[in-house]
């Protein structure tokens, strides 16, 4: 999954360009389809691919919505 991410967020304004909306679907380091919704692209990835071996992602229109910070307030002991 990592080079599949990693190729997606390499090539975002290539992938996501006339797709925003859509679902890609990336598999082996390439684009291999998208699709109107997530669920007809997780069904494609599942039957074609199998599970754990294929990236879906939303294509949205601006590159700061993939950026997610999580802060904590454990404490360890």
């Amino acid at each position: 999954l990592s080079e599949n991410h990693s190729y997606f967020m390499d090539h975002l304004d290539e992938i996501v360009r006339g797709h925003i909306g859509q679902s890609v679907l990336i598999y082996d380091g390439k684009v291999v389809g998208y699709y109107p919704s997530d669920l007809a692209g997780y069904q494609a990835g599942m039957n074609t691919y199998g599970s754990g071996n294929f990236l879906l992602e939303r294509c949205l229109a601006d590159k700061e919505d993939y950026i997610q910070t999580f802060h904590s307030r454990v404490t360890f002991a």
